[in-house]
């Protein structure tokens, strides 16, 4: 652990402090004779000192303490020096490059070598630079940035808008700097500047709020033919209360504060506080900041034309019984519909304690119902009850008639209702730059985080670009650069909220927690689920996107062409391989492969290959034959010798690529395979895109009637033979195959989905056989990753919702199964 010691004059707390000192002292004067400054020397630094009486002892003031060194844990000296090459800098390359042009006096080049030292101002600081001319030997002064208003450096100025609009304070900044091994800045330096910038912080955000005042005055005109404006007001504090004490030294609204650090201060220590600017404009309760804040703002808003007529707020009566009091009687208060529907799911909350039946979602699908009615669009009976069933309850009944009676009694001033989301959006931008867990209060810095966030609120994040300008700083193109990009963002944001999408996003999370099961809950322990139960599958398997093909495919023409076929077993996607082959330019590739299993008479009928005690057979005749792994590792071995590969081969997506990639995946082989392609072309939908309304499109047929050729079909080595042919003789436009191109990651999808559905496809046989689902849908929900236990533990946890939020769940631009509401009746029985 370091230790921290103080020299101070004033103040001495040992024999061995003092002795300490007074070494340090004798440096102090050698280094000083050596710089050849005598007067310093001669100079001592005193430091006055007062005491404060705190529970009967005395305390010192070490607030002005002059310097300070800091040792380790073995006496060595880590106090800040004078070492230019110590630690980092915040510098401008082209400040220090122009004064490194020429000596001040004899005008020969400056070099960075010759620096004698440095002097840290903040993150700025001042180069000692020594002229190697030897007549000359000036030492010049190199600052490392730009300053302005007598020598303040604009880097400096720049950190306190930085500071401000990040929410920092001297802690949180000093912390970052010594990470990054850049010098920490004064406690004093960060306030000095915070006060210069944040006076033009607020100056920019009365300039927005006049700008917008006009233009809401302008629209109001224009869609209410009068100038009677409505505005939304919600005060925040910088402490949060409990609901039984609320003792926040600060609020916003506009702002207040209980506290002056600078009075705090004096009145700790018995003294007369200093000549200052109060920060203290507040002296009653934390309650009455907001009635005191809106009444203030109501009346200089309407000083300056504005004619406030009606506020928006929350059911506190004290804001508008103050403001008819002392501004005008006959302002108008609008509800908020938020702080409305608070009280209800409170008491319905309070009412699940009496009524079992008032679960969780029942009290969701009340809220959402009240929410359909203040909004006065109806909705539809018992869509989202548990079950689609109506409530049965009768005691639940008559509490939720009598709770909802005193709001059918106000169903007038339900029906015109406002919103203060605007200003919980403000109120989240200055907790950002005024976060409740650090105080700022004590200062003016609240005050200009407040404005802060009242500028980005009116103008955008582009405001600390009018801070810059205004304190007659350049921006730079960074800044611009970052405040154009964050208000693109936020108004996309903006965009998309506003959409169907954006309003219905949330029931993502009602597909997670549908999927997911309890995951948080009391009493998990207790209400544990039996050992034959459907909740034994913690979680239902999420949706597997499909890759998005790229825009920008490769370029086909200037890739390694790959013309392949297989035979086997069946036509079966699980079909074993009997025959592989391909064919590169004039370079070819063919093996005859055992299968595992026997060849189906249709299969053998077709490629004339037999299988019979253990040896291949083609026409009655021995064909020499490999294991499967043996010929599958020939064939990357093939593709190995080259570079950028793309399969070409007829009809490979429906049938060639998941046989392929079947047999790849049970001898561990896929990856190495998939490491030596980029990508298949299926030449069926290739010629039937170049070709079309053609009788057929079989190899056979296409060959014979586009290039007079006829062959040995359905032996693979001939079948890749002739599509080299057809391919490179028909098809000159590379426009078609690109086209048709797919990835060799979208390839493997579907090979995956295709195995998922054949592993699911079986649990829905009973569905299939009572005609419940099509095939078509049964395949669609097992290719999707679900079964039905999954389906079954949906329905246990949110009814027919959660069968429909599984569904309905995004899968790519598509819904995972389908969105059709005919289905969610039919599952009820299984």
């Amino acid at each position: 652990m370091g230790k921290l010691r103080l020299r101070n004059n004033g103040f001495r707390t040992s024999k061995q402090e003092r002795k300490l000192v007074s070494i340090r002292e004798g440096q102090r004067k050698r280094y000083c004779e050596e710089d050849h400054h005598q007067d310093l020397a001669s100079k001592s630094v005193h430091a006055d000192h007062s005491y404060a009486v705190t529970s009967k002892r005395f305390v010192p003031d070490i607030s002005n303490i002059v310097h300070e060194e800091v040792l380790d844990t073995d006496g060595n000296n880590l106090t800040p020096t004078d070492d230019w090459r110590v630690g980092r800098r915040v510098v401008e390359l082209g400040v220090i490059a122009d004064h490194l042009q020429q000596c001040k006096h004899c005008g020969l080049p400056l070099s960075l070598h010759n620096t004698i030292n440095i002097k840290t101002h903040g993150l700025g600081s001042v180069l000692k630079v020594l002229c190697t001319n030897k007549s000359c030997g000036n030492i010049n002064t190199i600052p490392t940035g730009k300053q302005h208003d007598h020598k303040i450096w604009d880097v400096n100025t720049k950190l306190a808008l930085a500071a401000i609009d990040l929410g920092l304070g001297e802690h949180q900044i000093n912390g970052l700097l010594s990470i990054l091994n850049i010098p920490t800045v004064s406690h004093c330096m960060i306030d000095n500047r915070i006060r210069e910038v944040g006076d033009v912080i607020e100056s920019v955000a009365d300039e927005s709020m006049e700008e917008w005042t006009e233009k809401e005055k302008e629209m109001t005109r224009e869609f209410d033919g009068n100038d009677n404006v409505t505005v939304s007001v919600d005060a925040a504090w910088q402490r949060r209360g409990s609901g039984r004490s609320y003792d926040s030294l600060t609020g916003h609204c506009k702002w207040r504060s209980k506290a002056c650090r600078i009075c705090q201060r004096a009145e700790i220590s018995g003294n007369i506080p200093r000549v200052h600017k109060c920060n203290k404009n507040f002296i009653g309760s934390a309650k009455a900041m907001e009635p005191d804040m809106v009444v203030n703002m109501v009346k200089e808003s309407r000083s300056k034309g504005a004619n406030i007529t009606a506020i928006i707020g929350d059911e506190d009566t004290t804001t508008i019984a103050r403001l008819r009091a002392k501004v005008d009687p006959t302002i108008v208060k609008l509800s908020d519909s938020n702080h409305m529907k608070k009280p209800i799911r409170n008491r319905l909350y309070e009412l699940k304690n009496k009524h079992s039946t008032l679960s969780p979602k029942v009290i969701s699908y009340i809220m959402k119902c009240f929410n359909y009615l203040i909004a006065q669009d109806p909705s539809i009976k018992y869509k989202s009850l548990p079950y689609g069933k109506p409530l049965q309850d009768k005691a639940l009944q008559e509490s939720l008639t009598s709770l909802f009676q005193k709001y059918i009694l106000n169903s007038e001033k339900l029906a015109n209702l406002g919103s203060t989301q605007s200003n919980e959006s403000f109120n989240k931008s200055v907790a950002a730059k005024a976060p409740k867990n650090r105080f700022y209060g004590g200062s003016r810095s609240l005050a200009y985080r407040v404005a802060a966030a009242v500028a980005q609120k009116n103008t955008g994040h582009k405001y600390t670009v009018d801070v810059n300008v205004s304190s007659g700083l350049s921006p730079g193109l960074y800044t611009r650069k970052l405040a154009t990009l964050r208000d693109i963002q936020a108004r996309k944001r903006k965009a998309v909220a506003i959409t169907t999408e954006g309003k219905t996003s949330n029931q993502s999370s009602s597909t997670f927690e549908v999927r997911e099961g309890v995951c948080y809950q009391s009493n998990t322990m207790i209400d544990t689920v039996t050992e034959d139960s459907d909740e034994k599958i913690l979680e239902i398997p999420a949706p597997k996107n499909k890759p998005v093909e790229n825009d920008s495919k490769p370029d086909i023409s200037t890739m390694t062409h790959i013309y392949f076929d297989i035979e086997a077993t069946g036509l079966g996607r699980t079909s074993h391989i009997t025959q592989i082959s391909a064919r590169r330019g004039l370079e070819t590739f063919s093996k005859y492969i055992l299968p595992a299993r026997e060849i189906t008479p249709k299969a053998a009928e077709v490629t004339g290959l037999t299988f019979q005690n253990g040896s291949l057979y083609l026409l009655d005749k021995i064909v020499p034959a490999v294991g499967v792994k043996e010929g599958l590792t020939g064939f990357i071995s093939f593709l190995e010798k080259s570079t950028n590969n793309v399969i070409f081969g007829h009809n490979i997506y429906n049938y060639d690529c998941p046989v392929l990639y079947n047999a790849l995946d049970n001898c561990s082989l896929l990856d190495d395979f998939q490491s030596k392609i980029v990508g298949f072309v299926d030449t069926l939908k290739l010629f039937k895109l170049s070709f079309p309304n053609l009788g057929s499109y079989s190899q056979c047929k296409l060959c014979d009637t586009l290039i007079n050729l006829s062959y040995d079909a359905h032996n693979a080595e001939d079948d890749v033979n002739a599509l080299f042919r057809l391919v490179n003789e028909k098809i000159d436009n590379f426009t078609d195959v690109q086209k048709v191109f797919q990835s060799e990651l979208s390839v493997f999808y579907n090979y995956v989905s295709l195995k998922q559905m054949n592993k699911n496809v079986p649990s829905l046989k009973q569905m299939l056989d009572d005609k419940v689902v099509t095939k078509r849908t049964a395949n669609c929900i097992a290719r999707s990753g679900l079964n039905l236990s999954h389906l079954r533990l949906a329905y246990s946890r949110n009814g027919r919702t959660g069968i429909k939020d599984i569904f309905s769940e995004p899968c790519g631009s598509k819904a995972r199964v389908t969105k059709s509401a005919k289905l969610l009746t039919v599952f009820q029985t299984f």
